[in-house]
């Protein structure tokens, strides 16, 4: 069971270790994390991503799969729980590449840009809760811009989202002000200043579910 024993413990290191020639894609797709239970399991609104993001593979049965998060609510990162489901759930464990140090939006954006650099991708699916879409498919397209793969296409693929009515407004309007201030982070020098503050004050399944860095 993945609560008796660490998440990397039952799938193995192996996909975490770079290879010597990294394999060429076309297509990647990329799942932001959220918060897993402490004992392992995918929170509610992960799941609710891995299950867009299973939808996307079978679209595409040759891309690749990149998930990521790191030990942001307790001691399980993201990454490897997420890959732990998309492998339970028929999804081939060899298309899944795992970053597992992201603590923020942000964070995901500029750890995945060189993964999928490497992997010489020309479209990129980003999947995440509708309200997120937005930022996140713009800080996955800035990060590779940085790195001069601006030509690269960067598309959303929405996973569906609880939030409805007037607080769904409020989350949209509160994404599009992080948009503005991540962006302007990349603009002043690439570095993640000011999230110190973020990332300490509120929890990561409260970030998933309603304050999301």
């Amino acid at each position: 069971m993945i609560g008796s024993m660490s998440s990397v413990g039952r799938i193995g290191l192996s996909s975490a270790l770079p290879t010597a020639v990294a394999p060429a894609f076309d297509h990647a797709i990329v799942v932001l994390g959220c918060a897993a239970e402490p004992d392992g399991r995918p929170s509610a609104a992960l799941v609710r991503r891995l299950q867009q993001a299973r939808r996307e593979a079978e679209r595409d049965p040759k891309a690749l799969i990149i998930v990521t998060g790191g030990a942001v609510a307790n001691s399980q990162a993201e990454g490897w729980v997420m890959k732990q489901w998309l492998v339970d759930h028929g999804v081939r464990g060899s298309r899944i590449r795992v970053e597992d140090q992201a603590r923020f939006t942000l964070d995901n954006a500029r750890r995945v840009a060189p993964m999928l650099a490497r992997a010489k991708v020309s479209l990129v699916t980003v999947v995440t809760e509708s309200f997120h879409s937005r930022r996140g498919t713009a800080l996955v397209a800035r990060a590779l811009g940085q790195l001069g793969l601006g030509a690269v296409a960067v598309r959303a693929s929405p996973a569906p989202s609880v939030l409805t009515g007037e607080a769904m407004a409020r989350r949209q309007a509160d994404e599009a002000l992080k948009l503005e201030r991540d962006l302007a982070t990349f603009d002043r020098s690439g570095r993640p200043f000011g999230y110190r503050f973020d990332v300490e004050r509120f929890s990561r399944r409260a970030r998933c579910g309603q304050q999301a860095a």
